[in-house]
């Protein structure tokens, strides 16, 4: 499963998406599921998955929500702590183009939370 985050595998078996996707959106949630462990959130989510995929999962996951955060943090440090929709533009192709898996909603929630916690921790 080492090849879930590989750029050139767009078109990759649906169901891996589909729980890629899952576990993502679960990651993002506030409320009683933040910044729970990634591990179990997998465990309740995708019961279906054996063990030793469930940890290749929540390994890609916790590596992509972080590279999309410093990604979006360095832009905004960069910017002087602004953020307009041309920057937001350009976060959505650098995570479309790193991540393909990943569905247009955890896209658009993977921006909104990293500005977020870049302006709360630097803003």
């Amino acid at each position: 499963m080492r090849h879930l985050l590989r750029r050139d595998r767009a078109n990759d078996d649906r169901a891996e998406h589909s729980d890629l996707n899952a576990l993502y959106s679960v990651s993002l949630e506030f409320g009683a599921n933040w910044r729970r462990a990634l591990d179990e959130l997998a465990a309740e989510r995708l019961p279906h998955r054996p063990e030793p995929e469930l940890a290749e999962l929540v390994a890609a996951i916790s590596s992509c929500r972080g590279a999309i955060e410093d990604h979006i943090l360095r832009e905004y440090l960069g910017s002087q702590g602004e953020w307009h929709r041309a920057q937001a533009s350009a976060a959505y192709e650098w995570i479309s183009a790193t991540y393909p898996w990943m569905s247009r909603r955890n896209r658009k929630r993977a921006i909104s939370q990293g500005v977020y916690y870049a302006w709360h921790d630097h803003g």
